[in-house]
């Protein structure tokens, strides 16, 4: 994988939603490449079904948009309660130029 990756648990598999995406997130982790594992907001709370919360479907498609535009075009979105994702963003962006071969 040589793009950053965002990784999205929206079932409601409790901790084992989580665990099965856990080899991916930690072998990315490990050799130092961009990944955003985003859990979607109150995923345990509305029992075993398809998301249908409009606020949840609405939260993980614009992180997933707010993700395409920083990689993509370098933009930020002004929104104070965005501020720690940018920060972690610009993290991994630079760690990955710093370790990216010729």
């Amino acid at each position: 994988i040589r793009t950053p990756l965002m990784m999205v648990e929206q079932s409601t598999g409790g901790l084992y939603g989580v665990l099965t995406h856990w080899e991916i997130v930690s072998l990315m982790r490990h050799l130092g490449k961009p990944l955003e594992f985003y859990v979607m907001p109150d995923a345990y709370r509305h029992g075993a079904h398809t998301t249908q919360n409009p606020r949840q479907i609405l939260a993980v498609q614009q992180r997933a948009m707010d993700w395409f535009d920083f990689w993509l075009n370098g933009h930020e979105d002004p929104d104070e309660g965005k501020k720690e994702q940018y920060v972690r963003w610009r993290k991994m962006r630079d760690a990955s130029s710093h370790s990216a071969s010729p």
